[in-house]
């Protein structure tokens, strides 16, 4: 296995283990975002099976549509905190402290924000090894 392959492993593994505990521990997600918690069971899901089907066919174009997918839940993150999702029914919250807040604000925890910054930056950073694993073959 090259560095490459190697490197894209363990940025999923990073961003698997990071959706998961999001999915299991972030109570306010399921709670007050549900719709943005259904979001992210589906996206672990398909990049699983995604993963999977390019595992047995071998297909290059896989790998690609495996980094778009991680480009655009970076873009949706992003978007998240910039408009205060998914808690934006309480007043005077601020998306960024509650995302990247590792709990200094009353709604963040250490947790959370770990795990969310953790899934932002692999995410980009497995779109980037996919995408350059992608022009490489």
């Amino acid at each position: 296995m090259n560095r490459s392959a190697l490197a894209s492993h363990a940025a999923l593994l990073l961003v698997y283990a990071s959706g998961l505990y999001l999915l299991l521990f972030d109570k306010l997600l399921r709670q007050f975002g549900y719709f943005h918690w259904i979001i992210l069971l589906a996206y672990l899901i398909v990049m699983a099976v995604t993963l999977a089907i390019r595992y047995v066919t071998r297909k290059k174009a896989l790998t690609a549509l495996v980094g778009i997918f991680a480009l655009l839940m970076f873009i949706a993150q992003i978007a998240d905190a910039a408009l205060n999702l998914p808690i934006s029914g309480f007043k005077g919250t601020n998306g960024f402290a509650y995302l990247f807040g590792f709990g200094t604000t009353p709604l963040s925890s250490f947790g959370t924000s770990t795990a969310f910054t953790i899934f932002l930056i692999f995410n980009i950073v497995l779109a980037a090894l996919c995408f350059a694993q992608y022009r490489k073959k």
